[in-house]
């Protein structure tokens, strides 16, 4: 089997999600509508269900960056110019795991370069998404608007877009 179809096999349906959850220790931790989690350094944040939002912040240039995390999703730093703030507009569960643990296993597996590959292409995702910011205003509340239904129709696995009533204008 080829790199590429390997990668589709391991994480589809969430399979590596679900392998790391049964294979390693970890602790569950439910955010409570509106409260905020700081990711530390040694940590590997698996969202368990409900949706996040990610603020990065980075430490030399002070600006922050959002992004929209789901079931499934994996959050980690990568480096120490970098802060993670989860929040919720709802009550989540995350699972953290000890990340060094982790990656020493995925790399003894030979899955780690996997782990890498499915963050790059959500974070090429975001990419897109944050390309849109030079759009103007009207056309990027859109987009939010949109981005935040398709989470929430995937995240409860809903039949239409649904628009969370908790979000307010000054969320967006």
């Amino acid at each position: 089997m080829d790199f590429l179809s390997l990668h589709e096999k391991i994480t589809e349906h969430q399979n590596l999600s679900l392998f790391l959850l049964n294979k390693f220790s970890h602790s569950k931790i439910e955010l409570k509508k509106n409260s905020e989690y700081n990711v530390l350094e040694n940590e590997f944040i698996i969202v368990l269900n409900g949706l996040l939002i990610k603020r990065n912040s980075n430490r030399i240039t002070g600006e922050y960056q959002y992004s929209f995390d789901s079931e499934g999703d994996f959050i980690f730093t990568v480096g120490e110019e970098e802060n993670y703030y989860l929040s919720n507009i709802k009550k989540c569960q995350i699972a953290v795991l000890n990340k060094e643990i982790v990656f020493d296993a995925l790399e003894k597996d030979g899955l780690l370069v996997h782990l890498f590959l499915e963050q790059y292409l959500k974070v090429e995702e975001e990419m897109h998404f944050f390309n849109l910011h030079l759009l103007n205003s009207n056309k990027r509340i859109i987009h939010y608007i949109l981005q935040i239904s398709r989470l929430n129709q995937q995240t409860f696995k809903l039949p239409y877009l649904l628009f969370p009533k908790e979000i307010t204008t000054a969320d967006i």
